[in-house]
């Protein structure tokens, strides 16, 4: 089942639900994210600017209602000194570093259900924050984009050991799960060595394909650094792409500069047929339909042609 703020809020933990202990407000949280992702779009050049990207932004109002409904009403706690933690992450997202990394932002909210129990959002069951429960949907069917979709609190399948099969689940903690025999294998530490699976190398490395065809950890290279075109993560920052000429990391094209199949653009603009990159349209501006990338952000282009934001709709899902 979708959880609010899916993609930047994943799991929880423990504290009262009033933001004690200097943290953040659970009623300030969906606006302290929104502005922390913003700060971190906008270094990442995905945004002009923080008050372009919160125009553009669209929010599950639904969502953030019921999660407010649930932890007033107990079943879902709130940890506000970890949402700051969260925030701070939030706004440093534009360098690599690898696929180990822990997420703060999966320890704000955790459930107080027991498995079996019925339930609206994944919050509400204990054990969210560790990842071993989640509230599945009675109806398959149903979208939480679009209703209240009431669930039952399920186990998640159990972590598996070194060397069992993690089919289906994931590794416990040190482990990966191999590509190649779906077995969990100690996390890799040293560059350059063998690895199974893009997941299989120790932070910041992953693990990359060569040309002749082997598996091995590396590193992507920072902006100004050599770099090689034909890695999975040449680059660890997210503006910046290996030049085949010079083979350096090198800093995408802005608005206004000249861009090519070879020159990308950075992600709040495209490159138009003339040659030049172009800011994607933001509210109020002419788009087009079916023509790719049609607005910036959460904008929708309309039936008139301009990027607009849609209305939300507050709903509060309640059991």
């Amino acid at each position: 089942m979708k959880t609010l703020l899916a993609g930047l809020l994943l799991a929880a933990t423990t504290v009262a639900c009033d933001g004690g202990g200097g943290g953040i407000a659970v009623t300030d949280l969906a606006a302290k994210i929104q502005a922390a992702e913003c700060a971190g779009q906008v270094a990442c050049d995905d945004m002009p600017d923080d008050a372009t990207c919160a125009a553009t932004a669209h929010t599950d109002s639904t969502e953030q209602e019921t999660l407010l409904a649930e932890v007033k009403a107990g079943t879902v706690i709130y940890n506000s000194e970890v949402a700051s933690q969260c925030i701070a992450f939030l706004q440093n997202v534009c360098e690599f570093q690898g696929t180990h990394v822990v997420n703060p932002c999966l320890g704000i909210f955790d459930g107080t259900l027991a498995i079996g129990s019925p339930c609206e959002e994944d919050e509400q069951c204990k054990g969210f924050k560790a990842q071993t429960a989640s509230c599945v949907a009675t109806d398959e069917t149903c979208s939480r984009a679009t209703a209240c979709c009431p669930g039952i609190c399920t186990a998640a399948p159990p972590l598996a050991a070194s060397g069992a099969s993690c089919a289906g689940t994931s590794c416990v903690a040190g482990f990966y799960c191999a590509q190649t025999t779906e077995t969990c294998q100690p996390i890799v530490t040293t560059a350059g060595a063998a690895c199974d699976g893009f997941d299989g190398c120790a932070n910041p490395m992953y693990c990359n394909e060569t040309e002749a065809g082997t598996e091995v950890c590396a590193l992507a290279a920072a902006t100004g650094q050599a770099c090689d075109p034909t890695a999975l993560e040449p680059c660890a920052s997210s503006n910046a792409y290996c030049d085949s000429t010079m083979l350096l990391c090198t800093a995408k094209a802005l608005p206004g500069a000249a861009c090519s199949a070879a020159i990308p653009c950075v992600g709040e603009a495209n490159c138009d047929v003339s040659g030049l990159c172009v800011a994607i349209p933001t509210e109020g501006q002419p788009c087009y339909l079916g023509g790719g990338v049609e607005c910036l952000g959460g904008l929708t282009c309309s039936a008139s042609s301009v990027c607009t934001l849609a209305t939300a709709i507050i709903t509060t899902c309640t059991m």
